[in-house]
């Protein structure tokens, strides 16, 4: 954003997320957290939003995962954000903490900001509110981190040159590996943009910047993808807008209130999916009026949007749909059950395995560069990585890096897959 001074132009400039330190899911939830407060940042202190809310926007919704839950917002609170901000009197530097506080207790989740990140957080020439729906199709960290640190440049159309050095930092590619940087390039940066190019809103291309035929920096080229719509094409404040005045005043928007769902979510729904908000409304209070419905309408509602379910259908589906809800809610009482938790240990082993067997050689070491800046192998010494068998050289780091691969391969649990799976195995 610019503004005019007697002296002339003042630009803010980027802020630095050390965001490298943040993993994938703790940079979800930064921004699911960030979404939800956007619309009373600047009049409260705390902000709550539904534990189980949260575990369906991470694609958690069939586990709970409290203690997974704790980490990552103890992974928030430990990560430090840098602003270098352009000011008369020279450059100003200030950090602080990504979240200042987190309480988990009676199924919330209450946390809050510094007032200053808060004022920050508001301004989306500093900072863009993303998209959950276009964020939950990001498999990278990398690609999700490239992401955030474009998306807010819509507008200008470039983000700006990036000495090399501090492009590893935004990005965490802090591993010696990208030293050079034919591996930086491989790895980090045309798997990124070929994530963003294929499941985003924008499209980047890049742009080097070489001395003696070394890349000593660069920057990268944005523009609108025309295969998705933007939520807010201005990037400004969702209040500022006539539209959305308009919206506020109709039927759906206040149903979605009523249902719990924030502010601003409703009104990109409405803006985005105004078909599909309407029948998952209407899907979700018949199947709530006939007791179908297993906890919070609100976390209904946000799946049916977010798979994009097929609503609207013809009797005989919607019958078979009850019949289907009354089977996974017997279903769900019985994973207590012994027998029950054994095979949902064997299926787990299965998808697992199955995903193992199909990852690439360029995503496993991708998998262990993260590995190596995550709580579970920051520490860890013996890191000499066999590229050809994708595996850890040393036996202990290797155990070490299994459970914690198992954990970012295997996909989030699958009511239709599980039931094909056991109709084989029983």
């Amino acid at each position: 954003m610019k503004e005019l001074t007697k002296s002339g132009l003042k630009k803010h400039t980027a802020a630095i997320h050390c965001s490298g330190e943040l993993s994938l899911v703790e940079r979800k939830l930064s921004n699911i957290l960030l979404l939800n407060a956007y619309n009373d940042l600047l009049t409260k202190d705390i902000h709550v939003i539904q534990s189980k809310h949260l575990f369906s926007m991470l694609g958690w919704e069939d586990s709970n995962n409290v203690e997974g839950l704790k980490n990552t917002l103890k992974g928030l609170m430990s990560t430090i954000v840098e602003f270098n901000l352009m000011g008369d009197g020279g450059e100003v530097w200030q950090a602080m903490t990504l979240l200042s506080s987190a309480v988990l207790s009676d199924g919330e989740c209450r946390y809050s900001y510094a007032k200053d990140l808060a004022v920050k957080f508001y301004k989306p020439e500093i900072f863009a509110v993303i998209n959950i729906a276009i964020q939950k199709q990001f498999k990278s960290n990398y690609a999700l981190t490239l992401y955030e640190n474009c998306v807010r440049f819509i507008n200008v159309g470039s983000t700006g040159w990036w000495d090399l050095a501090t492009f590893r930092k935004i990005m965490g590619a802090k591993s010696n590996t990208y030293d050079e940087f034919k591996r930086l390039s491989s790895f980090v940066i045309k798997i990124a943009m070929k994530e963003i190019n294929e499941v985003s809103d924008i499209r980047i291309e890049i742009e080097y910047k070489k001395e003696k035929r070394k890349v000593i920096a660069l920057r990268f080229l944005i523009s609108p993808n025309s295969q998705h719509k933007l939520i807010e094409p201005k990037a400004g404040n969702i209040q500022s807008n006539d539209i959305y005045a308009e919206l506020k005043e109709m039927d759906l928007f206040k149903r979605l209130r009523a249902h719990g769902i924030g502010e601003r979510l409703a009104l990109s729904w409405m803006i985005e999916e105004p078909d599909l908000a309407v029948k998952a409304v209407n899907y979700t209070e018949n199947m709530d009026e006939k007791g179908l419905i297993k906890g919070n309408t609100a976390g209904y509602i946000r799946r049916l949007i977010e798979t994009r379910a097929e609503l609207g259908q013809s009797e005989y589906k919607t019958v078979k749909d009850e019949k289907k809800a009354e089977y996974m809610q017997q279903l769900e009482k019985q994973k207590n059950n012994e027998d029950m938790n054994k095979l949902m240990a064997k299926y787990e082993k299965a998808v697992y395995l199955r995903e193992l067997k199909n990852i690439s050689n360029e995503k496993i070491n991708q998998l262990k560069d993260d590995f190596l800046l995550s709580n579970e192998g920051k520490d860890i010494s013996q890191t000499v990585f066999d590229f050809d068998k994708g595996k850890f050289v040393n036996k202990l780091t290797q155990l070490t890096f299994l459970p914690w691969l198992k954990k970012m391969i295997t996909p989030k649990f699958n009511k239709d897959d599980f039931e094909i799976w056991l109709k084989e195995k029983v």
